[in-house]
Formats: structure tokens, sequence, C-alpha cells
């Protein structure tokens, strides 16, 4: 087998790298440049730390905005599973990637139910 073969053979599926936190959580309805977002930071999670990215998907935006078009625009990642200098590495990507992605991250660790961070995609 070739070494592109062998690298392609491991490099888990999108489903494989971005997962919802319970059953209760589906990805369906998340407007698609978000998800594209979204897919991408569960690749760089899974390669940085060797786990998949969890989602929860809520569908109010942190700046409440009530337009319909904004449905799908918020998600949640769970962080319980990082350690602390783990988990500011990866807000550091966030922070750094989300308005190249038309998107902002709220950090929301201090707050319950537990450690995790929200993106809200603001565009069009």
């Amino acid at each position: 087998m070739s070494d592109a073969n062998a690298n392609a053979a491991a490099m888990p599926t999108p489903d494989q790298v971005l997962v919802p936190a319970s059953d209760a959580v589906t990805l369906d309805g998340i407007s698609k440049p978000l998800l594209e977002y979204v897919v991408r930071l569960g690749y760089l999670h899974w390669l940085l730390f060797g786990e998949p990215l969890r989602i929860q998907r809520v569908y109010e935006p942190i700046a409440l905005v009530t337009n319909a078009q904004h449905v799908g625009t918020h998600v949640a990642f769970e962080l319980e599973s990082l350690e602390e200098h783990e988990q500011l590495v990866f807000l550091g990507l966030v922070v750094y990637s989300a308005p190249a992605n038309q998107c902002v991250m709220a950090d929301m660790r201090a707050l319950p139910p537990g450690k995790r961070i929200t993106v809200d995609y603001y565009g069009e």
C-alpha cells in the first residue's frame, strides 16, 4: 500500500471527528457554512487530542437575534474531556479562526452545566 493510501485509510470521516454529545443532539439544520467550519474544527481537535469533538446544538444565538434566517447558527462544544491547558489550546484555535469563518466564540466554561464554548455564525 502506498503512503498516500495508508494516510487516507487512517484519516477519519467527518462523522468520526464530530459527534453529538448525546442521543438528543442532532446536527440536522445547522447552516452549511457553520457546519463546514465545525467539521474543520473537529479535524483539528482529533489531530491534536486524538478524540472527536463533542457538539451540542442549540438554535438561539447568544446575541438573541430572533430572525428566522439565524436558526441553526449556534453550536456549543463540550470540553469536559480536555485538561485545562488543552482547553486553552483549542480556545486559541477557535478564537483565531472564528472571524475568518464569520463566527464569534464565547467561553462558557465557568457556567453550568459544564465546560463548553459556543460559536455563533453571523454570515449571510
